[in-house]
């Protein structure tokens, strides 16, 4: 993939990259303006309505995020003869290299959770159209399913997709047209024909909530009867229930500060061949929405969310999570003792051995690489470890569960 720059560009000047998006997080102005400072740029930005101010002459890249609602924007940016990134693929129109959170490995992380807490029905919400972020999760959840619990029963129930839709899911614009009464009767009848315990994921806040909503209205314990995964912007707004939802947070900083490095590199005229780029910008916060396994203990649930955000942390310790939490170690042991069934040092280690027993299975990064992520000092402790607990070598280990 060939590009151009402007003649006028020079090691002599700054570069000068336009940020043209039709819809943007604050973070992913920050995350790009981090890079810039890093690289001396001048930014200019235009959004859709001013692209009569568009100046091709004093363009050098663009970091965009074009939509086909804005048709004369998208064609002034797509006609630039300069080095493109896009930060979502909602312009397949103009095949550029477009730099997104890993939503199939975030949609991976969800399922994994929902079988780590014995569910074993699952409802997804969402559109599958092509390049919708739903899209990636499904297949993310999807491919998790098949392969580590193929005789989980995965539900969908989507708007403007597939043409099986069993719930027969409104649409976010149909739930906002519907008079309240209606919109919430109609969720109610979906919720109470699932079958019990279900877990359910949707990208969608707004659903996610009148799910949250409808589950207390059927008298549904939550998240012991109905568990609930969503996606938010900002933890902020998992406060917006009566039971804090757990989420998946996107670091949209991150994804857009790897976006203008993707664009640095081909302004410096090299060609960048892989189409779609996915970097590892998101982690799952647990909280009381999903944590069956912390029943509706808020102690319990904050100290999980601690050990998986910094499971791969070598460092992380019980007296860590006591600092962090704010109770006695004594406390928390007997909060983990009864909601868990065993010790918070126990758990830490369990989930240590359970992360990397899955990385051995799902990927095939080296040994010691899946070590370090998985939290152990080194290879050689995992080894030991993976061994007293199954009697194989790491190495065994991933043969054995991906040959099945």
């Amino acid at each position: 993939m060939k590009h151009t720059t402007n003649s006028s560009s020079s090691s002599k000047r700054p570069r000068r990259v336009l940020v043209a998006m039709a819809w943007h997080e604050v973070d992913h102005l920050v995350g790009i303006a981090r890079y810039a400072r890093k690289k001396g740029w001048i930014l200019q930005s235009i959004l859709p309505g001013q692209e009569d101010t568009l100046d091709p002459g004093q363009v050098d890249g663009v970091i965009c995020q074009l939509h086909g609602g804005f048709p004369e924007y998208t064609r002034r940016v797509n006609a630039l003869r300069v080095p493109k990134v896009e930060l979502y693929h909602f312009n397949p129109r103009a095949p550029l290299p477009h730099v997104e959170p890993d939503f199939v490995e975030a949609g991976r992380m969800v399922a994994n959770h929902f079988l780590e807490n014995n569910f074993r029905h699952i409802l997804f919400l969402g559109a599958l159209w092509e390049t919708t972020e739903e899209n990636t999760y499904y297949r993310g959840m999807a491919g998790a399913l098949a392969k580590r619990a193929p005789d989980v029963t995965l539900q969908l129930a989507c708007w403007e997709g597939p043409d099986d839709d069993p719930a027969g899911l409104p649409s976010p614009d149909e739930f906002a047209d519907l008079p309240s009464a209606e919109a919430r009767r109609r969720l109610i009848a979906i919720v109470g024909d699932l079958p019990k315990p279900i877990a359910a994921f949707s990208c969608s806040m707004g659903h996610a909530i009148n799910l949250h909503d409808a589950g207390l209205e059927l008298g549904l314990s939550i998240p012991g009867e109905l568990a609930i995964v969503t996606c938010m912007h900002h933890q902020s707004m998992s406060e917006f229930t009566d039971i804090p939802l757990s989420s998946m947070i996107i670091d949209y900083e991150h994804q857009a500060y790897e976006a203008a490095a993707v664009l640095d590199r081909m302004m410096e005229g090299e060609t960048v061949g892989d189409l779609e780029i996915r970097v590892n910008c998101t982690h799952l916060e647990i909280r009381e929405s999903s944590n069956a396994r912390a029943g509706s203990d808020p102690v319990v649930t904050h100290a999980l969310s601690i050990i998986a955000r910094h499971l791969s942390d070598p460092d992380l310790s019980v007296k860590r999570i006591v600092d962090e939490i704010g109770y006695s170690r004594t406390h928390l042991h007997t909060c983990f003792h009864k909601h868990v069934g065993m010790s918070v040092a126990a758990t830490i280690k369990q989930e240590r051995l359970n992360a990397a027993k899955k990385l051995l299975v799902e990927t095939s990064k080296p040994i010691n690489v899946i070590a370090l992520e998985s939290g152990y000092s080194s290879s050689f402790i995992l080894s030991r470890t993976l061994k007293r607990n199954s009697g194989m070598t790491p190495r065994a280990y991933r043969k054995e569960h991906q040959a099945d």
